[in-house]
């Protein structure tokens, strides 16, 4: 992996506080899929992209900037009058999006349906109609670039926001002593290649070869299962797409089979707003801890709160605290089952613990009642 590694550290000594982005887009050369930036102005979005791309020799590079007066010829190309003399009505390619390796759109939202509708298939199925042929393009990875999320995400434009696989948020950086390694950054950077295009076109036939190991796949599954239960919207073509992304993330670490680890990239891929990133982390927490370990420790829990209850040194404000602890071990049995439903025989055993809780909270319940309290528990 010489050459991507020399890549990865010139563009980290280059840009601080963007490892995740440099390794997003290398994932994103190497699996053909789409990557989007967002983030303020001045975050090095266009110049980072740039810096790659003069670090790859031999690669064709198209760059816009979109406005919502962009017409479909300024990225695509324009009518070929050569063409409409003999009733044809096809496009020069050349130079534009569906004639390079590497596309760059910045202010990508900024563009109107026209040219959102004349790139999908472009960007996505790597294909376009050039007047009745439908030939293929080289795209590799299109880069987006926003200052913001897109506001409305229906119709057109989800279509269109759905087709960025990895998505990455970016801000100005954080601490003193990145500010003055800043500052102290020699200018111009070092524009020598480090690898050739025909380097990325072998690589990325080398992802194909990773192993996806039985146990990846089942908790690949799990996670998507878990973030959609809990509302994040994620396609089944992102689904699919991202099993390569996970080979890709096997492969920069030099290994033929990828393994759990490798699922951590998902948090760049299963998530529609920033809120979708902290369900994708408390999913992935969850998954972190054996399910079997930690479903006998909430039993076991549950159970020691009951005999607490039950036995002679009872009152109130004891059950009160003990009944609410019982009420969260439910909950978090809950979102386990949420995770893994997927799981049948799993599923009928966390099932089986959630119907023991909540018989032990019939108990306190009612031991509370005779009490006088007033104080519900209620899932």
């Amino acid at each position: 992996m010489g050459p991507l590694t020399d890549i990865v550290q010139a563009l980290q000594q280059e840009f601080r506080q963007r490892d995740d982005v440099i390794r997003g887009l290398l994932l994103g050369l190497l699996t053909k899929s789409n990557v989007l930036l967002i983030g303020p102005p001045g975050t090095a979005k266009s110049l980072l992209v740039n810096s790659m791309v003069q670090k790859i020799a031999g690669v064709k590079y198209f760059s816009y900037l979109m406005t919502k007066f962009t017409r479909p010829d300024e990225i695509i190309g324009p009518i070929s009058l050569q063409g409409l003399e003999k009733d044809e009505f096809v496009r020069v390619l050349d130079g534009r999006l569906a004639d390079v390796h590497i596309g760059f759109l910045d202010e990508v939202f900024n563009s109107n349906s026209g040219c959102l509708n004349a790139t999908l298939n472009i960007i996505n199925e790597k294909k376009i109609l050039n007047g009745t042929r439908l030939t293929e393009v080289p795209l590799m990875m299109l880069v987006g670039a926003s200052n913001s999320l897109p506001v409305e995400t229906t119709g057109e434009l989800s279509a269109f926001y759905d087709r960025f696989l990895l998505r990455y948020e970016l801000g100005y950086l954080s601490t003193a002593q990145e500010l003055k390694n800043l500052i102290n950054l020699e200018p111009g950077a070092n524009k020598t290649p480090l690898m050739s295009i025909e380097d990325i076109i072998f690589l990325q036939n080398r992802v194909l070869d990773i192993e996806l190991p039985l146990e990846v796949i089942s908790r690949l599954v799990a996670i998507v299962m878990g973030v959609r239960q809990k509302g994040v919207a994620v396609s089944d073509r992102r689904v699919r797409q991202s099993c390569l992304v996970v080979k890709a993330e096997a492969l920069l670490e030099g290994r033929t089979r990828a393994c759990l680890e490798d699922l951590y990239i998902l948090r760049d891929i299963f998530w529609n707003t920033p809120r979708d990133r902290e369900i994708f982390a408390e999913i992935w927490t969850v998954l972190q801890k054996p399910v079997l370990e930690r479903l006998e420790s909430i039993t076991a829990e549950a159970w020691e709160i009951y005999a607490d209850l039950t036995g002679g040194n009872w009152h109130f404000a004891k059950g009160t605290e003990k009944g609410a602890r019982l009420m969260e071990l439910k909950q978090e049995l809950q979102s386990l089952l949420h995770v893994y439903g997927s799981d049948l025989e799993l599923a009928r055993e966390i099932g089986s613990r959630v119907d023991n809780i909540d018989s032990l909270m019939t108990t306190v319940l009612k031991n509370l009642a005779a009490a006088g309290g007033t104080q519900r528990y209620e899932s």
